[in-house]
């Protein structure tokens, strides 16, 4: 009887929180549908000359919040290119403006993305009483050695899909402040890049852009370099389960 109390209460949390994000959902589609409706759209085409024309049909805070928007959609799509998006900013608004909107945009979709992957996964096993699956040999790679600095890391190199890290990182052991920080302190440098490609690509001057291209592999190659240092000393901290294993 207690059992089928508990099961029951499960549900009817699992069912507020599904009628909670409906609600969600139904005041955003109704105050904002149509403007999301075209950023969807524009990301789905993937057509940088569409976008920059629908950017610069906007006044610029209209329009940086689009390119907020827009990022964070990129996240949540999983594999639509965020370059396009870093790109036609930078082209639009100048590298520092675009940079501000496209990185609380990616670390917000990041978030959100893991949160609810993470959230609404341990939900449903808990009611279904589902054991937890034997983890994939990467999974548990990943977390015998230091998590935090591996989604920095794939967050910092260029052509892996940024959407995909955030879905994946749920099923590990990382806590959601860890892969928060992760991704706040690596994820600018590949958005700083494209953005500063943007803002000297329109203007011709293709010497800055080689150099913020180099620059960019340069901290890659660094970070991989001094690893033991930046997990030792710097801010990406292990995982409670590995504290406890070293212990």
């Amino acid at each position: 009887m207690k059992k089928n109390s508990e099961k029951a209460k499960k549900i009817g949390l699992l069912l507020a929180a599904v009628a909670i994000l409906i609600l969600i959902v139904f005041l955003i589609v109704h105050f904002f549908g149509d403007s999301f409706a075209t950023l969807w759209q524009l990301l789905k085409d993937g057509n940088q000359e569409e976008m920059q024309e629908y950017l610069n049909s906007q006044d610029e805070f209209s329009g940086l919040i689009s390119v907020f928007i827009l990022t964070v959609l990129q996240v949540i799509s999983i594999f639509f290119p965020g370059m396009i998006i870093q790109v036609a900013a930078g082209v639009i608004y100048g590298w520092w403006k675009a940079f501000i909107a496209c990185y609380l945009g990616f670390v917000t979709g990041n978030v959100l993305v893991f949160y609810f992957a993470r959230r609404f996964s341990s939900v449903i096993s808990s009611i279904m009483n589902l054991e937890k699956r034997k983890q994939s040999w990467i999974t548990e790679k990943i977390n015998s050695t230091k998590p935090g600095f591996v989604f920095a890391l794939a967050c910092m190199i260029p052509g892996i899909p940024n959407g995909f890290i955030p879905y994946f990182a749920s099923r590990t052991d990382i806590r959601m402040y860890q892969y928060a920080e992760s991704v706040a302190v690596s994820s600018w440098i590949q958005i700083l890049s494209n953005c500063i490609i943007g803002h000297f690509l329109i203007r011709g001057e293709y010497f800055y852009m080689i150099m913020s291209i180099v620059l960019q592999i340069a901290i890659i190659l660094l970070a991989i370099w001094k690893r033991d240092w930046f997990l030792g000393k710097g801010s990406i901290k292990k995982t409670d389960a590995q504290k406890v294993e070293e212990k």
